[in-house]
């Protein structure tokens, strides 16, 4: 029995790495971080953006087509599209979304011809949306193939 001052030592660091482990493990237990809304939130943003660059993308697409049609059996078909793309653009305009239509009706369209296919390609048209502080963007360039008969379904 020489020096048992030495145990006393160890058995307090013991019982002290259990309060710490007990300590640790209550406040893992009822830790609540709040972050449940804010996923909430971002999935909800996030949803919302791929449905109105997915519009985007749809209504470009069902524009050319309406306009193809109205354009079909013109003597000049190029310059009928032309000016039936923008008068549909005019009409559908919703700047909150894209700019996808003030490019149409604003800027002259590259619009090439080889081979009785046509080529329309419209380039830095963003989708846009925005909520509170959250913004997203994403930009865009389209081209996309077709005839007098439709858009060609390989161009999509």
């Amino acid at each position: 029995m020489l020096n048992k001052r030495g145990h006393i030592g160890t058995m307090m660091m013991f019982f002290g790495a259990l309060i710490l482990v007990g300590v640790a493990l209550f406040s893992f237990v009822t830790f609540s971080d709040g972050t449940e809304n804010e996923k909430i939130n971002l999935n909800n943003l996030v949803s919302e953006f791929e449905f109105k660059q997915k519009y985007v993308v749809i209504v470009f697409e069902d524009m050319v087509e309406e306009a193809i049609t109205e354009a079909k059996g013109k003597t000049n078909f190029e310059e009928e599209f032309e000016i039936s793309l923008k008068q549909i653009a005019e009409r559908r305009r919703a700047p909150e979304i894209s700019n996808l239509f003030g490019k149409i009706i604003n800027e002259p369209l590259e619009l090439n011809e080889i081979n009785g296919n046509y080529f329309l390609i419209v380039e830095g048209v963003f989708a846009e949306f925005e909520k509170e502080e959250s913004n997203i963007r994403r930009k865009i360039n389209f081209e996309i193939e077709f005839n007098e008969n439709g858009i060609i379904p390989e161009s999509l």
